[in-house]
């Protein structure tokens, strides 16, 4: 897989400006090549610090039998979460006569994925420091994950050209995804 190049980064990242706008024309700014997909994920490059951050504060707060296994099964769920709904909406996107908007969908999907550092990562931070209340912390989670579905369900009817109603389901069943890679890799000895 090619390192988008720095244009390419460039052309993302304004992409995801335009997608935080609620602008659909942004959606242009992707690659939505078979090149593009596979350039995607280096979203997941840029995010495994940030993931690693979030793993270390799990580790911290519920200290693991065993910190190897415990890193091991969480880089595996990490590398899973970004697989699984591409594979999944393979097979959903041709179900629904959008084979052709596959890319396009899931280009500008794993590049917003970036998102998450500016949305959660102020609240790592504040809540690492100790200057965040455990009560702030969770309503700030539940706003977070309420602006991320709202912008997925945006990104699913424009991406792929779909009904509003189909494109809620669609963001159910990433949450689902997310929420079984989640609970399986906690649950790994």
């Amino acid at each position: 897989m090619n390192i988008p190049t720095r244009q390419e980064f460039a052309a993302a990242f304004a992409g995801v400006r335009g997608l935080l706008k609620f602008d659909a024309k942004a959606l242009g700014y992707f690659d939505a090549s078979h090149d593009g997909f596979w350039k995607s994920f280096w979203a997941a490059a840029i995010l495994a610090p940030f993931a690693a951050a979030m793993v270390a504060r799990q580790a911290i707060e519920n200290p693991p039998d065993s910190m190897w296994r415990f890193v091991a099964f969480q880089t595996i769920g990490y590398a899973v979460s970004w697989l699984a709904f591409p594979l999944v909406m393979v097979r959903i996107s041709a179900m629904l006569g959008k084979a052709d908007r596959f890319f396009p969908y899931m280009v500008a999907y794993n590049w917003f994925q970036l998102v998450d550092i500016l949305f959660q990562g102020p609240l790592l931070l504040l809540a690492l420091s100790g200057a965040l209340p455990p009560e702030a912390e969770g309503l700030l989670t539940l706003l977070i994950l309420a602006a991320e579905l709202g912008y997925g369900w945006f990104i699913a009817k424009n991406a792929l050209r779909v009904t509003g109603g189909t494109a809620a389901a669609l963001v159910v069943i990433d949450q689902l995804i997310s929420l079984l890679i989640y609970r399986l890799t906690d649950a790994l000895p």
